[in-house]
């Protein structure tokens, strides 16, 4: 049901109104407001669809009231009647929730009627569109498929499906804060068949083109209207298809311009996408678990390198999956940051809150490579930085934790090996190191079974006795205080992002 508010400070006006309605479209709700004042407090108690509503009242006038509407009804529309022909008041109007203006020297129960009704179709069309865009994104983001279910909603709308030679966009608003709905080019040679928003300031469009059948006159009308929108628009990538003649195509064109949307991350403002690589993903992941070997076998020189060859790679390639690339540099810093055992662990969750939030919010790939390049460098910094000044003595202790971390070891023991005090080894270690030698044992202990939980199906009771601890408890215990979270926690929440 259709409610709408009638809001005049004229009495005969507004009953007048309100009967034309009445009388003629009974299956609507209708009411009446004697001022602005009066229609606020009424829309707070209904939510209104439509209201109609005189310009100039005491109080509070109807430009103050559709402000005001934003908080209280803030889908409703507003057909604005007034007795001054002012196109300041037009132009505010229209700024708001207004979706037309009515002159009260010209109305008619006709043209009253006609703005009513084209009001409630604009709305009905809305709906059915919020449907369509709810088909277009599960068609955007499914892996395989024809998209059939979006071509088959897109068909009972009629006019929104090209007849003939047609090409698709995708327009980008650089993100600047406010929403985002792109202004449109219209011109003699083009139709516009539909514009859906798809995420966050990204809309997708299909145009047809209406100029003759030659190649070359339908590429000069899709750059003419390809320039045109980019000049209307502040964007910060457009990407368009090839021009088309078989509608059953248009699924995988938008497909591929999707699977585009971030390429303004390597630069790129304005182009027609190529189709990926299938062998893409397969080569970045292989540079990937390069870089993983080396960083166990502490080759920290070759692995800046070779970091700097896998943003190189991907930028080259225009590398699709921006969100995948920024996660691997995460876990290579994460293993990076592991291998650095006389690092301090609990402060694991500080720098990867850190870091992420750094990762996560670059906006190029020459920003992610400084960012990535800085951790990396500054990881092997403090650690060389450490080792530079360790004693034949005391690197022989670290040396000897790696290689028996698994074994029942203690400071003790190391000191006895050592044929040294306990004392002095303690003292020394912690001056040398930067950490005591128990939190180092536990520090080389936890970062063994970090490696036992991502790679294999061992029971945290089977983990803790592979890495040395004394007990599953106080495995747990030492877990827990480094990173946050108990070891099943910790598995099932990469469980979840796998």
């Amino acid at each position: 049901m259709i409610r709408i508010l009638v809001v005049d400070d004229e009495h005969p006006i507004r009953e007048w109104l309100v009967h034309i309605i009445r009388s003629n479209r009974p299956e609507f709700l209708v009411d009446s407001a004697v001022n602005g004042l009066d229609a606020l407090k009424k829309c707070k108690e209904i939510p209104f669809d439509l209201l109609i509503m005189d310009i100039r009242m005491p109080h509070m006038d109807g430009l103050e009231v559709l402000q005001a509407l934003s908080k209280e009804c803030p889908g409703a529309g507003a057909i604005m009647l007034s007795s001054y022909d002012d196109y300041n008041y037009v132009r505010d109007a229209f700024k708001h929730q207004a979706v037309d203006y009515l002159l009260k020297t010209e109305i008619n129960d006709e043209r009253l009627l006609a703005a009513i009704d084209h009001y409630c179709s604009q709305k009905t069309a809305a709906r059915n569109l919020n449907h369509l865009v709810s088909k277009l994104r599960g068609m955007l983001q499914e892996s395989d498929g024809s998209g059939q279910d979006f071509f088959k909603e897109l068909k009972k709308y009629g006019n929104l499906e090209p007849q003939g030679a047609y090409f698709c966009f995708l327009v980008k608003a650089r993100a600047e804060g406010s929403p985002f709905k792109p202004s449109l080019t219209l011109t003699e040679k083009t139709v516009l068949r539909f514009c859906l928003p798809v995420d966050e300031n990204i809309f997708m469009g299909c145009v047809e083109l209406l100029t003759q059948p030659s190649l070359l006159t339908l590429m000069q009308t899709q750059s003419m209207y390809l320039k045109k929108l980019n000049s209307y628009n502040r964007l910060s990538l457009l990407l368009y298809s090839d021009i088309q003649h078989d509608v059953r195509l248009l699924p995988d064109a938008m497909k591929n311009l999707y699977a585009s949307r971030e390429l303004d991350f390597y630069g790129v403002q304005f182009c027609r996408p190529e189709l990926f690589e299938n062998g893409m993903e397969l080569r970045l992941n292989e540079r990937y678990l390069e870089m993983i070997e080396l960083l166990r076998s502490h080759k920290q020189e070759e692995v800046l390198s070779k970091a700097e060859e896998l943003l190189n790679f991907a930028e080259n390639v225009r590398y699709p999956d921006v969100d995948n690339l920024k996660l691997l540099c995460i876990k290579l810093c994460e293993s990076a940051y592991l291998n650095s055992c006389s690092i301090d662990l609990m402060e694991y969750h500080n720098y990867f809150s850190r870091l992420s939030a750094s990762v996560f919010s670059s906006e190029s790939i020459r920003h992610l490579y400084e960012i990535l390049i800085k951790s990396l460098s500054s990881l092997y910094s403090q650690k060389e930085q450490n080792q530079s000044v360790l004693s034949s003595r005391i690197a022989h202790a670290v040396s000897f934790v790696e290689a028996h971390y698994m074994d029942d070891i203690s400071l003790v023991s190391v000191a006895k090996d050592l044929h040294i005090n306990p004392e002095y080894l303690s003292r020394t270690f912690k001056q040398q190191v930067g950490i005591n030698f128990s939190t180092y044992l536990n520090n080389v202990r936890l970062q063994h079974a970090l490696e036992l939980l991502k790679q294999t199906d061992y029971r945290v009771a089977e983990i803790a006795m592979r890495t040395g601890f004394q007990s599953p408890a106080y495995f747990s215990k030492c877990f827990k205080a480094a990173f946050g979270l108990s070891p099943q926690q910790w598995k099932a929440a990469k469980s979840g992002e796998n």
